[in-house]
């Protein structure tokens, strides 16, 4: 390794001003907007690519340098870390919810419940589709 020669300051405003800190920004907000739409497909692809692994060691890196910015009141937040940290929060969710879901279908399949809704205009049960069962 090579000693750094830049201050806080250089760091602080290359890690926001940077084109690729630019590029980081646009495209893990464009991400985390199709992640709202597409959770699961979206939560696979940032499991099988390993990009949650990179952003976090990104965060793990930034934050003392951001901590000694905020001692010298120099503080210039990235624009990429709002997304980073949203992108990490909806993973989370998704992968929270996916597993209660299967253990709850893996609950209820098992014990074949079949889910009615009554029809007061006939006056008798019927089923839902198999889809929202």
């Amino acid at each position: 390794t090579t000693r750094e020669t830049r201050t806080v300051p250089e760091w602080i405003s290359q890690m926001a001003t940077l084109p690729q800190a630019s590029n980081l920004a646009t495209r893990i907000l464009l991400l985390t907007l199709l992640f709202e739409e597409l959770k699961l497909p979206c939560a696979r692809v940032v499991e099988s690519s390993g990009i949650l692994n990179v952003l976090i060691k990104l965060l793990e890196v930034v934050q003392p340098c951001l901590q000694a910015a905020k001692e010298q009141k120099e503080v210039q937040t990235p624009k990429w870390i709002t997304p980073v940290l949203l992108l990490i929060d909806f993973y989370e969710k998704t992968a929270i919810s996916s597993k209660r879901r299967a253990q709850m279908n893996k609950y209820l399949q098992a014990n074949g419940n079949n889910w009615r809704w009554f029809d007061d205009r006939s006056g008798r049960w019927c089923s839902y589709s198999a889809s929202n069962n």
